[in-house]
């Protein structure tokens, strides 16, 4: 299995992110408005190892707003697919999470 972190919007960036995708006519399943975190957990052997990995680096990172950045864009795939994006902010404390989280995993991915 392949795991990743989300970070959910809080309900008022859920809904302009929502009504972007509305307006576009996005017609896919998507997760609620979120930002990625760490995508792809390779090699792990549970939902528990990933959530004691998370809670680990978690431990040392203060609570922290995701900020915006620039405005939505939308956008059409080569399949004709439209997709609604809205571009955040790379600030200290969020890299911090992404680069704790993908040092965490690598050192135990190198293990097995």
């Amino acid at each position: 299995a392949v795991y990743s972190t989300v970070l959910f919007a809080n309900p008022e960036q859920k809904a302009k992110v929502q009504a972007i995708r509305d307006a576009v006519k996005v017609r896919r399943s998507m997760m609620p408005a979120h930002v990625t975190a760490k995508g792809g957990f390779c090699d792990m052997p549970g939902i528990d190892d990933v959530t004691a990995l998370v809670d680990r680096v978690c431990r040392s990172i203060r609570p922290f707003p995701v900020e915006f950045e620039g405005k939505p864009k939308a956008g059409r795939l080569a399949n004709g697919e439209v997709l609604a994006t809205q571009p955040i902010a790379v600030t200290p404390s969020l890299l911090a999470l992404h680069e704790g989280l993908h040092s965490d995993s690598s050192k135990r991915d190198s293990r097995h």
